[in-house]
């Protein structure tokens, strides 16, 4: 399980990074993931997507949501305790890596986003 912390300060949060995909030529990725909060809160956003071939994995780089290429973006609106898995797909070349950055609405600090089942798939 990965643990992202939350806030309402975009640039302070927390990011998640794997290390790079290694493949040949052009791939499709699927991303797949259950998230929990440790609190309740508003609602999280995140944006997921892929990082630049060979990008320097930095504190300042984390902090950038501009950092993640062909991104989407989505919510995990928790009103009451429970989970929600989520799923998503992009196309990657050789060293490029996955990286997911959240946020919340609310909730106060400190509070987490705990990511389980954390898995992509190269294909």
């Amino acid at each position: 399980m990965q643990a992202v912390s939350l806030g309402t300060n975009r640039a302070q949060n927390g990011a998640f990074v794997t290390p790079p995909i290694q493949c040949d030529g052009t791939k499709t990725v699927t991303v797949s993931f259950t998230a929990a909060t440790n609190k309740l809160v508003g609602s999280v956003q995140y944006r997921i997507g892929v990082t630049n071939n060979g990008a320097d994995i930095s504190e300042d780089f984390l902090r950038s949501f501009d950092n993640i290429q062909s991104s989407l973006e989505g919510e995990c609106p928790w009103k009451h305790s429970g989970s929600v898995s989520r799923t998503h797909t992009f196309t990657v070349t050789n060293g490029q890596r996955i990286m997911m950055k959240v946020y919340s609405s609310g909730g106060g600090t400190p509070c987490h986003l705990e990511l389980a089942d954390f898995t992509y798939t190269v294909e």
